[in-house]
């Protein structure tokens, strides 16, 4: 089943390329001109916040620094308007966790997006917000490094979250000042999987090869204002598949596929309700539930289904959106987990309404699986 979710992504990326490939020129060539281009260099003093008593262990003093390529917009999209000119960047971290044989290092690469809280003449607040991967140079092993108890997975998914202050100092540089948390987390491919949780403070100087504080928003022309305040319903759906490992004394690996339904309510160019229904094929609750673990698997399609009602909200920057969502199991015959449960990710319109993405599903901050889904969208006229 490992193989088959494979060739399913293999396939969605092959996808996502063919759509893109003509767009792909006329991108980077927007990305190059339309805006400001710079580059920053931050440290991050921090601590590894040991949340859970299964790792307490981790706790310790560690540094971060970043690499960061920016682009502040220049409105030359009406969403870059609707955002007041937000900046988009890529991170490249380096973390060091400050226990070597413990916890080792990070390695990181974070795509970001910076929403505009206040702007001055010479100074921005905002919030940084960003998703990638992470590797890390140590995890559990059962010989080698049986103390860590936090991370079963060389390779992670890195979150980012910061309150980011800039404020012009000379010409094209700016000082760059913060406070936010990263988060490591493989969600449950491999376990244990408790997470590394960074809160640090971060200070630096960017550098842009033009003034970038030279800019004023932008009016939106009427048709994108007329989009903007146009309210309408809408429909989606998307089928998933996820991969994870689950047990207590004896670890089993599992794949998990999703069907999910959503009513979607436009109401403005950002901002999108949802409601629906999810389905989940996920043999994992029965072989939690079953004490017997030479038979773990059950053949009965009801003791593998779970199904529930879901709230979200999807925010839109582009082609681009973020989906957070809100569900209650209405049927689940092995409650081994909790009622409630939380998805969080990213999206991304590929061509005419397809889109692929990827989101995390939790149950209270406790990682169940990271999907990769492929869906269709529309709107009523």
């Amino acid at each position: 089943m490992l193989k088959l979710g494979g060739i399913i992504l293999l396939i969605i990326i092959r996808i996502m390329s063919v759509a893109k490939a003509q767009d792909s020129t006329r991108f980077l060539y927007r990305f190059m001109h339309d805006g400001h281009l710079g580059i920053a260099v931050n440290d991050l003093p921090g601590f590894i916040w040991a949340h859970s008593d299964k790792n307490k262990n981790i706790y310790g003093p560690g540094n971060s620094f970043e690499l960061q390529f920016i682009k502040k917009t220049s409105g030359t999209s009406a969403w870059e308007i609707k955002y007041k000119l937000p900046r988009i960047s890529v991170s490249f971290l380096y973390s060091d966790f400050g226990k070597p044989n413990l916890t080792g290092k990070a390695y990181s690469i974070i795509p970001q997006f910076e929403f505009g809280i206040i702007r001055k003449p010479h100074a921005e607040l905002n919030f940084k917000l960003g998703t990638g991967l992470g590797y890390l140079t140590k995890i559990f092993d059962a010989q080698d490094n049986y103390k860590n108890t936090t991370i079963g997975s060389p390779l992670n998914l890195a979150f980012q979250a910061m309150l980011v202050y800039h404020h012009r100092i000379y010409k094209n540089i700016e000082l760059n000042a913060g406070f936010g948390l990263m988060h490591f987390s493989c969600g449950n491919i491999r376990l244990p999987n408790l997470g590394i949780n960074y809160p640090s403070a971060s200070v630096g100087f960017s550098y842009f090869l033009s003034n970038p504080y030279q800019r004023q928003i932008p009016k939106m022309d009427s048709i994108h204002q007329k989009m903007d305040t146009l309210k309408k319903w809408g429909y989606y759906f998307f089928g998933g598949w996820a991969y994870k490992e689950q047990g207590n004394e004896r670890f089993r690996r599992f794949d998990v596929f999703t069907l999910s339904s959503n009513l979607q309510y436009k109401v403005s160019m950002r901002s999108t309700w949802l409601t629906g229904v999810d389905v989940f094929y996920d043999k994992s609750y029965f072989y939690l539930s079953t004490p017997d673990l030479q038979n773990y698997t059950s053949t009965r399609i009801k003791d593998n289904i779970q199904a529930a009602v879901t709230v979200g909200h999807e925010l839109k920057a582009g082609r681009v959106s973020m989906i957070t969502q809100l569900g209650v199991y209405a049927y689940y015959p092995h409650k081994v987990k909790k009622a409630i449960y939380q998805r969080i990710g990213l999206k991304t319109e590929v061509y005419k309404g397809f889109f692929i993405g990827s989101f995390l599903k939790t149950h209270f901050m406790q990682a169940d699986f990271v999907e990769w889904v492929a869906g269709y969208q529309f709107y009523h006229k």
